[in-house]
């Protein structure tokens, strides 16, 4: 009879048991999100609206998440190149998108690079949303878009317009100012808002939209660029003296705004997308959120569900369809 020492079945016990909480452990450690930092591709240069937006949101979200977020300017091509890149990153919640919400769906429609499928991203929450204004250089003196327009009709001049790239949100909104108000603007595309500024205010551009948000309200009162009119229902607080586009005899329901928001990649985990529209929802409500939102006159934002995201980005990507189609020559 071949008796084994009773220590040897104890320590195989031991041994098995080792090995399957090990094993339990790794597949724990691994379901764990974030676990590591988080990357946002942004697609516009480092001090536009919505790398601004990102920036006011990240301290708030590192804190809820409890890692680190990097910020990756990836500009260019109105931000597809950003997120084609994001598509094929892989769908674990590591790799995220910041963008225009606008500029995602239109991008696809009027660029021939831009090789992906908006509907494909996944919205995860938003970072800000800001009317557009309609601004000009310190050398005109348009106080309204009824002065505009007839001072290019008289003039016959073709002022130039910049936007944020073609196909941008910008450049339909300047379109569609153009069409609906029967006159002709030369469009001068740039990789994001922040370098028209400077080109607005030492007078190599004429005009150009931006969102209200950011830097834009101390810019416009320290007399860097002049605000023309806001493409929205109503006034804005921080520059009441400026009015709407609507209130011109020429151009009616005319209203754009610029929804910054993060999305994820196709096929990222439900429960990670939950995750971070929790977080970002935090700041939102948060007084540190809302007092941001009104120091810099950007419209208030509350918080959505990832199903309200969704809805959202449909209506949205309906809307932009339609004016994009309307612009087309």
């Amino acid at each position: 009879m071949n008796l084994r020492p009773d220590w040897y079945g104890t320590i195989r016990s031991a041994a098995t048991a080792l090995i399957l909480t090990a094993c339990a452990w790794h597949a724990s450690s691994q379901s764990v999100y974030p676990s590591r930092p988080v990357v946002v591709r942004m697609a516009y240069p480092a001090g536009g609206p919505a790398d601004s937006a990102l920036r006011d949101v990240l301290p708030a979200l590192q804190r809820e998440i409890g890692q680190p977020v990097v910020v990756e300017n990836m500009p260019g091509a109105n931000g597809s190149i950003a997120a084609m890149n994001v598509q094929n990153a892989a769908a674990d919640g590591y790799t995220l998108l910041g963008t225009v919400t606008s500029d995602l769906i239109l991008a696809p429609l009027i660029i021939p690079t831009a090789k992906y499928k908006p509907q494909a991203f996944q919205p995860v929450g938003l970072l800000g949303s800001g009317d557009l204004v309609l601004l000009s250089s310190p050398a005109h003196d348009f106080k309204s878009a009824d002065q505009l327009i007839e001072y290019v009709k008289s003039s016959g001049k073709e002022l130039s317009i910049g936007n944020w790239g073609t196909g941008s949100l910008t450049h339909v909104a300047g379109a569609d100012f153009a069409v609906r108000g029967g006159i002709k603007l030369l469009q001068v595309p740039y990789k994001g808002a922040a370098p028209i500024i400077p080109d607005l205010g030492s007078g190599q551009i004429d005009l150009g939209f931006a969102p209200m948000g950011g830097s834009l309200v101390g810019l416009v009162k320290a007399g860097i660029v002049k605000p023309v009119a806001i493409a929205a229902d109503k006034r804005n607080p921080l520059l009441p003296d400026v009015p709407t586009i609507n209130e011109s005899k020429y151009v009616k329901d005319f209203t754009y705004a610029a929804r910054s928001a993060i999305f994820a990649p196709p096929g990222t985990p439900e429960a990670v997308i939950a995750r971070l529209n929790k977080a970002m929802n935090v700041y939102i409500v948060s007084a540190e959120g809302r007092a941001r939102q009104a120091a810099i006159g950007a419209s208030p934002l509350e918080p959505l569900s990832v199903k309200q995201m969704n809805e959202l980005f449909q209506a949205e990507s309906a809307t932009m369809t339609r004016a994009a189609n309307a612009t087309k020559p």
